[in-house]
Formats: structure tokens, sequence, C-alpha cells
């Protein structure tokens, strides 16, 4: 169970871990290089001004074109192979991960059940408080 970062971490348990029966993860997105060339969130912001000086680049696409020929660990990659019942909030308005790339992560993952939400980042993280009930019963339908 995670939300953000945190449901990007639950991804890769689900994918990686035997020991994972089920899977529930809000706002979590795939496509790693347009994550990081677009996201609004502050730390990644600083970090994307700091990394495209130290590269010499000062446009966005070639950043992009960058990681993507770099980056080689991705939730799209890790997705496929979850072989376990999973849940995942897609919130529609989302600038820190954008909604394009939790929708690249859905089309990514095997066949599961996707929860789509008219809001923000900070609303579809909070789910994970919010549905807790739905999210307890989940998880008590796969013991």
């Amino acid at each position: 169970l995670g939300a953000s970062q945190g449901g990007i971490r639950a991804l890769g348990l689900a994918a990686e871990s035997s020991r994972v029966k089920a899977a529930w993860f809000a706002v979590a997105g795939g496509n790693f290089p347009s994550v990081y060339a677009t996201s609004t969130v502050k730390k990644i912001t600083i970090l994307r001004q700091n990394h495209m000086a130290k590269l010499g680049l000062t446009d966005f696409e070639a950043y992009e074109s960058y990681l993507r020929s770099n980056l080689k660990n991705d939730p799209l990659y890790s997705c496929e192979k979850i072989k376990v019942p999973f849940v995942q909030i897609i919130a529609l308005k989302d600038d820190k991960v954008p909604t394009s790339t939790q929708i690249e992560l859905k089309e990514a993952c095997p066949s599961h059940k996707v929860i789509e939400l008219d809001a923000g980042h900070v609303k579809g993280a909070s789910t994970i408080y919010f549905y807790r009930s739905k999210i307890l019963d989940f998880f008590k339908e796969q013991i």
C-alpha cells in the first residue's frame, strides 16, 4: 500500500517480491523521464534545474530525451511483472505525478482495478486514508 513515491515503492515490491499477495497504490506514475522533466514538485524542480545545469541543457525536451537514454529502472517495466491482484488510483488533474504518467502506468500493467478521480495529487494520495475501509476489504478478500 502506498501513495505517490510510496505507491511507486509498493508497485516495485509487488513486482519483485513473492511475499506480496496484493497491492494498492495511489497516484503512482511510470515513465520517470517524463515525470522528472515535467513534475512541479519543488524538490524535483530543484533536482531538474541542477541536473540540467550540470549537463549543459536548457531545453526540457532534451533533458527528457537524455533521461530516456540513461535511466534503466522505471515502474513501466516493473509493472508488467506483477502477478497479484492490485488497485491503482489515478488523479485526473495531477501535476505532481502528471496524470499522463499514471495513465501510461495503467496501460503497462496487467489487468487490474483502476479508480479514476477528478482530483489533483494531494486528494488522490489522501485516498489511502479516506478509502481505508475499502482498502481493508480489498486486502481481506486476498487472504
